[in-house]
């Protein structure tokens, strides 16, 4: 058995180039998945927050908590020490149950336009790219806009305009933290 040192520096030198290659690529490209994972779980609570505005009286009647809950702690075991993210994620649960809890008017205009900002929350949470999410978002805050008009056409009372205008007011605020990456 012969010991061939070309052959074994050959083969030393090609490990040694595919580390330092590898280890570059690994420098180099950003992980995204982490970002979007937390982006996700917080559209998430906007969409369960958005969801809470129904006429529908037996989707009203689910309890969403159990799973929202689970969300939060996913959230927090993913970035444990990202308290503005936690402190949303809490604010959006609130928001999601005042907005259970209104007694928003039964008609078929106000439900038609439930369904349209739940396809909206829905397509801001499978956005794949920054443009289309920032666009859908903007849709629906523009939808939330149109949706506190009609309110105030059907005279609903305060306690659902003022957790709609709530929401409204926080998606304006924590827009680019919803939307960005």
């Amino acid at each position: 058995m012969t010991f061939h040192f070309s052959q074994f520096l050959d083969s030393a030198l090609g490990q040694i180039v595919g580390c330092v290659l590898a280890f570059t690529v690994i420098l180099l490209v950003r992980d995204k998945s982490r970002d979007r994972t937390g982006r996700v779980l917080l559209n998430q609570f906007v969409s369960a927050a958005v969801s809470a505005m129904t006429t529908n009286v037996a989707r009203r009647k689910e309890n969403h908590l159990p799973a929202l809950y689970q969300q939060l702690f996913l959230l927090m075991n993913k970035f444990p020490g990202d308290l503005p993210k936690f402190r949303l994620a809490l604010t959006m649960i609130i928001a999601h149950q005042r907005l259970r809890d209104a007694p928003i008017p039964v008609n078929e205009d106000l439900s038609a336009f439930h369904r349209q900002m739940r396809r909206t929350a829905d397509h801001v949470i499978s956005a794949r790219s920054d443009d289309k999410r920032r666009r859908y978002f903007g849709q629906l805050l523009e939808e939330l806009e149109i949706y506190q008009e009609k309110l105030r056409i059907w005279q609903a009372p305060p306690q659902v305009t003022e957790p709609v205008h709530r929401l409204a007011g926080m998606l304006h605020k924590y827009q680019h933290a919803l939307t960005d990456s």
